[in-house]
């Protein structure tokens, strides 16, 4: 029904499938036309029993050659009727169907096309006005930075290869991970005293200890207790536990009373 529509009229023998209750109640909440034929006597629906005969032949001929069954139903819906009637295909849908068979352009088909295609490019200058810039392509061997949706975070990658599709690119990550990625969900490749001058800003190396200040180290001095670590944690004390990117790591309110 979504797809070919309502029909005003189903012409059906009085098998047990079109006089259930169910089938009654359908054609009728769909306002359908149900006319059977009568019992024992299926010349008054010999339009449907020649067809399905005619079917039934192409079928046999198809298991013997070994061939395409679909390929022979889509040559038989695309055959006109006669020489004033089309075919079957083209009075369901109102236009011809393209078949394997050589046949001349429908004018009407073309001009759809070319009227696709206007709306198409239409389209498309609308949403380059208001999108941003193409983006640079990507060369084999650069480090750039990969999109994660799932933890909605940027990780480093290498561009291995481009793809053969517009705008896609096979990326190594550095658990050597290979991984397809649209150019929109990469960046850089950066410049390397671009790289070296984030990192000087945003990254803070932990103070290291030479052998004198070890030595002097007391180990028999007690773990510092539940109240020190809720402060805010000395940046010189060895024992502060930092993120790989240098951020001293503050321990919870709430874990206090754990050990």
């Amino acid at each position: 029904m979504s797809l070919f529509g309502r029909p005003d009229e189903i012409l059906t023998d009085n098998g047990p499938q079109y006089t259930g209750q169910a089938f009654q109640l359908f054609v009728k909440r769909w306002g359908i036309r149900h006319v059977t034929s009568s019992p024992h006597y299926p010349k008054s629906n010999g339009f449907i029993e020649r067809h399905v005969r005619y079917i039934k032949a192409i079928v046999k001929k198809t298991q013997q050659n070994k061939s395409d069954l679909h390929i022979a139903l889509l040559q038989v819906r695309a055959t006109p009727i006669d020489s004033k009637l089309p075919s079957p295909a083209e009075l369901l849908f109102g236009r011809t169907v393209t078949t394997l068979l050589p046949s001349r352009a429908d004018s009407g088909k073309v001009g759809h096309r070319q009227h696709l295609a206007h709306r198409a490019a239409v389209m498309k200058e609308h949403h380059d006005r208001s999108c941003r810039r193409e983006l640079p392509p990507l060369r084999p061997g650069q480090h750039v930075t990969v999109w994660n949706k799932e933890r909605r975070t940027w990780h480093p990658a290498v561009v291995q290869q481009k793809c053969n599709e517009p705008r896609s690119y096979v990326v190594q990550t550095p658990n050597g991970n290979m991984i397809r990625r649209s150019r929109s969900h990469l960046r850089g490749p950066y410049n390397t005293q671009v790289q070296q001058t984030v990192k000087r800003t945003h990254l803070v190396e932990p103070p290291t200890l030479d052998e004198d200040q070890e030595d002097r180290s007391d180990p028999t001095q007690p773990a510092p207790s539940c109240e020190t670590e809720s402060k805010p944690p000395d940046p010189n004390n060895p024992q502060t536990v930092r993120t790989r990117f240098g951020r001293a790591v503050v321990k919870p309110m709430h874990y206090r009373d754990y050990v």
